[in-house]
């Protein structure tokens, strides 16, 4: 029975999420089907942990909460306070505050919420002003708003470009100063509004039955035609009640991670091999793009995550993809020339932090370099598939320079049989005015020019 608050919901998921630790996803989609409000929670549940450093900066400001002190649910309630009532601008103060006293254990502690959020309120000058810019007073909301507060609630950006952007996005400060290094300030800064946007839902169509304009059409007001026509742009709720769903129409993709597989440049009837499947987003649209005419075998290191593979291919109705477990590839593949091999490697995460918004509070600093033999060791293992003439795309979903062409020069290096083709890195995109928002990511691919 869906009777409970989007906000008691959001507050029982983040008194369970453990930032060490699974996905805070995966803890919302165990409760969300009881909640009458199910937009609200998971926009709640995102935004909370994505600005949960500067929700917690601003409770220690002004209402004197210390983590050390205040725990569990009570700490919630009075993040989720903060979080609307700096946040999200359209929800008036006395809704968000009274609604995060009413969620209080008891009465003493109903008290303390009202007296804390309401500190924090007199705090504010302006709930969304329209001139954002770099201050110390301001909290980013979008590309061009912010909470104007009356005092210095962020670090004054002069003395730190870095601990500045760390601080306004509740990013680790060695990765926004990694950021500047590659890319400069005033980038580092877009992708620091990208990967806390809010992010929206893109569904890829499955055009062995549908287009984008006839799926927009089916789907209904407020769905529209995005990304130069290839997908369609919702506006939210439960994807698995959509109009098309169980038809198998369409799957959720962000633009990013579906124009990686565009770069193979593939062709019905060509043999795919696609070395981390899960969980089937890329392999579906490659065998879209093939014409379902051809052979792509799916394979996972993860044979749980390889169901959700099945299930994908189960509904869009994809014929030519043969799944298998990682140690049953050899035999797979023996016997044939494979023309083009997917390497979607494990990576840091580090372009999809608006959507794995818990990836900022356990990212470490060496994380490129342990994953680099990982990441390696998979291009070899595509090295040894792909036959004279053929492709392989190596792609990841991060924005670290390290182990995106690090990692193509390093194998490019070692392997005079592979020439470069083309690479690019895309950073995070706020999506604002109107425009298609986007994850960042990496695509790099390399062709086998003889064999060894």
């Amino acid at each position: 029975m869906s009777n409970f608050s989007g906000r008691s919901v959001a507050v029982s998921v983040l008194k369970k999420f453990d930032a060490g630790k699974g996905d805070v996803g995966d803890l919302l989609g165990e409760v969300i089907a009881r909640c009458a409000e199910r937009g609200k929670a998971t926009d709640i549940v995102y935004g909370v942990v994505r600005n949960r450093d500067l929700i917690d900066r601003l409770l220690g400001q002004f209402g004197d909460v210390s983590k050390d002190r205040v725990k569990g649910e009570l700490l919630n309630v009075l993040r989720v306070g903060v979080y609307e009532i700096v946040f999200c601008p359209g929800i008036e103060i006395y809704a968000a505050v009274n609604e995060a006293v009413s969620l209080g254990p008891s009465n003493k502690q109903r008290g303390f919420v009202n007296a804390v959020l309401r500190n924090v309120c007199r705090g504010i000058e302006d709930r969304c002003t329209q001139a954002w810019e770099d201050s110390s007073k301001i909290v980013p909301l979008s590309i061009n708003s912010g909470c104007l507060f009356k005092e210095a609630v962020l670090p004054a950006p002069a003395d730190g470009q870095a601990a500045f952007l760390s601080a306004a996005f509740s990013l680790p400060k060695w990765l926004v100063g990694q950021w500047i290094e590659d890319h400069g300030y005033e980038p580092a800064k877009e992708i620091c509004m990208g990967s806390n946007r809010r992010a929206g839902v893109y569904l890829m169509p499955n055009t062995l039955k549908v287009t984008a304009e006839q799926l927009a059409e089916k789907l209904g007001e407020g769905f529209e035609v995005a990304c130069d026509g290839k997908m369609v742009r919702s506006p939210g709720g439960d994807v698995a009640s959509f109009a098309g769903f169980d038809e198998g129409l369409f799957h959720v993709q962000d633009p990013t991670a579906a124009r990686a597989v565009d770069e193979l440049e593939l062709k019905g009837g060509e043999t795919v091999v696609d070395l981390c499947s899960a969980p089937g987003g890329k392999t579906v649209r490659m065998a879209q793009i093939m014409g379902d005419e051809g052979l792509i075998i799916a394979a996972d290191a993860d044979s749980v995550r390889l169901e959700k593979v099945r299930e994908n291919c189960s509904r869009l109705g994809t014929g030519c993809v043969k799944i298998v477990k990682m140690g049953e590839l050899g035999g797979a593949v023996e016997g044939l020339e494979i023309d083009a091999v997917l390497a979607d490697v494990p990576c840091s995460n580090t372009g999809v932090m608006a959507r794995r918004c818990e990836v900022r509070h356990r990212i470490r600093e060496s994380i490129c370099d342990e994953l680099f033999e990982v990441q390696i060791s998979i291009l070899e293992k595509a090295a040894s598939l792909v036959r004279k003439g053929g492709k392989i795309c190596y792609s990841t979903c991060s924005i670290m320079e390290s182990e995106n062409s690090g990692v193509i020069d390093a194998f490019l290096n070692k392997h005079p049989d592979f020439e470069f083709v083309t690479s690019a890195t895309t950073i995070p995109k706020g999506g604002y005015d109107g425009e298609d928002d986007y994850d960042g990511g990496f695509v790099g691919v390399v062709r086998k020019v003889r064999k060894v």
